[in-house]
């Protein structure tokens, strides 16, 4: 028999807060009812739709 460590993973950061990159304006500005189906759209990660 022999014994085993659970090694945990380290926490690794995905987001880069320090960026000169320009951010997306808050056109929702927190405002999240609407009076039309569809009119607003929520995703939990960025979507870019290509035409």
């Amino acid at each position: 028999m022999s014994l085993k460590s659970i090694l945990k993973r380290k926490f690794i950061a995905t987001t880069q807060l320090k960026h000169d990159n320009p951010v997306a304006e808050n056109t929702l500005n927190r405002g999240f009812t609407s009076t039309v189906l569809e009119e607003k759209w929520e995703a939990k990660y960025p979507v870019v739709i290509e035409s």
